[in-house]
């Protein structure tokens, strides 16, 4: 398969990364129409296929849509990941509530990079870092653009996102039903991320692609500050937050 990166076109036999390059997702529109259901856990209802997600005004309100939506697109994402769906579902449910916040900044940190400054978190949705002040995400925004500064600095290629990005979701230290199976994966994914830098930056030695990994823990930071920054404006009673972004935002214990 023909891919064009940063550098240049490259032909990659790697079943791996067309899986991942297929699964990438359109960026997401601010608005939609919620259709969550009772007191069920919404995660478990769209993993399984039952319900879709979201709801709309002040850049608050639309910022926590987005995240809503952003949660649903992801969560149809993983399900491509390869080796993701094979895992046992509650497996899978706490891998996305964990990793959420790592695999959305990275997300947003790697298609702003282009934006001169301002945040894209929806196709209409465009965050300055004095709306990003005024709104109560001063620190948020710093830590994206810190986050943009390193990718920047690697030069990461949109294939090495789309893979470190599946690795940030499925690198996550929570207990699970089934570790085996989730080591797996994340094997795989690293393996396939090891082949495809050796293709891309033409070189054999495992240090380029392990300083692609050594962005995974800059993206650690982003669970506490996104997790935090929402449970304070919820705290403040300052938007209504759509039932999946609640849940997501309070993962069982480790």
């Amino acid at each position: 398969m023909l891919f064009i990166s940063w550098f240049g076109p490259l032909m990659l036999d790697n079943k791996t990364l067309s899986a991942l390059a297929q699964a990438e997702p359109d960026l997401v529109v601010a608005s939609c129409e919620s259709s969550y259901q009772s007191s069920d856990s919404v995660l478990a209802a769209i993993i399984t296929g039952k319900v879709q997600g979201c709801s709309g005004i002040s850049l608050l309100t639309t910022l926590s849509e987005v995240y809503d939506r952003d949660l649903v697109t992801m969560i149809g994402w993983a399900k491509q990941v390869p080796g993701f769906s094979e895992l046992p579902i509650g497996d899978q449910m706490r891998l996305l509530q964990y990793t959420w916040p790592e695999v959305l900044s990275l997300s947003l940190a790697y298609r702003s990079l282009s934006k001169n400054g301002r945040l894209q978190f929806a196709t209409e949705v465009q965050v300055s870092r004095k709306q990003a002040i005024d709104s109560g995400l001063g620190d948020f925004y710093d830590y994206i653009v810190q986050l943009m500064d390193r990718i920047e600095q690697i030069g990461l290629s949109k294939e090495e996102y789309f893979h470190l990005k599946a690795i940030a979701l499925v690198n996550c230290n929570c207990i699970v039903e089934e570790p085996g199976r989730l080591q797996d994966v994340k094997d795989s994914l690293v393996l396939s991320l090891f082949d495809l830098v050796a293709a891309v930056r033409n070189t054999s030695s495992p240090l380029a692609a392990s300083q692609l990994l050594l962005i995974l823990p800059c993206l650690r930071q982003a669970d506490g500050i996104v997790r935090e920054t929402w449970k304070k404006i919820r705290r403040q009673g300052r938007v209504a937050m759509n039932k999946l972004f609640l849940e997501m935002l309070e993962p069982s214990v480790r």
